[in-house]
């Protein structure tokens, strides 16, 4: 299988700023929601669906092959491989601190 870099819908209001932290959601239809927070939004919506690519072409999450996808990566991948509606919205901006 290759990867589709359009799996999932990308929602974010225009008044939001990604470089910013915030607080983001991945819904995955008919399995659940995952609500995360970023210190830069921008870099970390990137980073999941990067965490899909590298769990089809068999690299490891970090350098240290030890350490496994975690359970949202793994949702997301089957998720990506059964065509299930995927959608990541960016919910808010936050100061870092909350």
């Amino acid at each position: 299988m290759s990867f589709r870099r359009d799996f999932y819908t990308f929602n974010a209001e225009p008044h939001l700023d990604l470089r910013a932290p915030g607080i983001y959601e991945w819904r995955i239809d008919g399995v659940g929601i995952y609500i995360g927070k970023a210190l830069k939004l921008k870099s970390r919506i990137r980073a999941y669906p990067n965490n899909v690519r590298r769990m089809i072409v068999g690299l490891s999450w970090h350098s240290d092959k030890k350490r496994d996808f975690r359970k949202i990566h793994r949702a997301l991948r089957e998720a990506h491989d059964k065509g299930l509606v995927v959608t990541l919205s960016v919910l808010e901006n936050c100061p870092s601190d909350n």
